[in-house]
């Protein structure tokens, strides 16, 4: 598993919303930039926002704001398709907030802190990374953030100590998860920088879990294998829908 697979998955959540009255709110700020993309079937227009804040990351606050914005829009019963970092705060609102979850697809979560969920391979690739001589990423974060490329370090400094040191016991543990009452599938590939033993007893721990273990794939699997996984996350979900 190539380190740059790792990188990439911070806070990767995607929520699958039913319809429901939108409230009105402040007007967002100016885009730092806003164009259209050519992509392969579609010509999709996008906008970037946002600067990084100073302190600590952490999934409590992740899963927090997460909630406050679907109480904003009036939104209950969602689906949640999260992914890593995504999947984490996914478990953690079925847990704090059962009214805001329908069911739940999770892709190569944990939730216990990293330092024993991650593989011996991943923990050494995180450790041994410099982000201060990876200039070709620094430089990418900086076109695409708004930030110096120096700001590369610092974000990377911050999300190793969230995937290593969280979900801490107050944020998530494998004893909260009896508590999800949502339908939950549980996905992970068989070389995943989460070890399957315990992607194995997170399945365990769910009163209404399956299980999908994807062979031949690492943690990026949703982007590597979407032929054979988007078919089988919409027939979950459809599946579950007519419960």
């Amino acid at each position: 598993m190539r380190l740059s697979r790792v990188i990439r998955t911070a806070f990767p959540l995607l929520v699958a919303l039913p319809c429901a009255a939108q409230q009105s709110d402040t007007s967002p700020p100016p885009p730092r930039e806003a164009r259209y993309a050519q992509l392969q079937h579609v010509r999709m227009y996008y906008e970037l926002y946002g600067r990084d804040v100073p302190g600590p990351v952490r999934y409590a606050d992740l899963a927090a704001d997460t909630a406050e914005l679907l109480d904003r829009l009036g939104v209950r019963d969602a689906d949640f398709v999260g992914w890593s970092d995504g999947g984490i705060i996914a478990l953690m609102l079925a847990v704090r907030r059962p009214d805001l979850v329908r069911r739940l697809v999770v892709v190569g979560a944990n939730a216990v802190p990293g330092r024993e969920a991650l593989t011996p391979e991943t923990r050494a690739m995180l450790a041994s990374y410099r982000p201060r001589d990876d200039t070709v990423r620094a430089a990418e974060y900086a076109r695409l953030s708004g930030d110096s490329a120096g700001g590369w370090a610092v974000v990377i400094g911050k999300l190793e100590r969230l995937w290593l040191e969280h979900p801490t016991p107050d944020e998530l543990t494998l004893d909260d998860l009896a508590r999800i009452r949502a339908p939950t599938l549980v996905v992970s590939g068989d070389r995943d920088a989460v070890r399957l033993e315990h992607t194995l007893e997170l399945y365990r721990r769910l009163p209404d879990g399956a299980l999908l273990i994807v062979p031949g794939a690492e943690h990026s699997v949703l982007r590597d294998r979407p032929g054979w996984i988007n078919p089988l996350l919409r027939a979950f979900l459809d599946r579950t829908a007519t419960r």
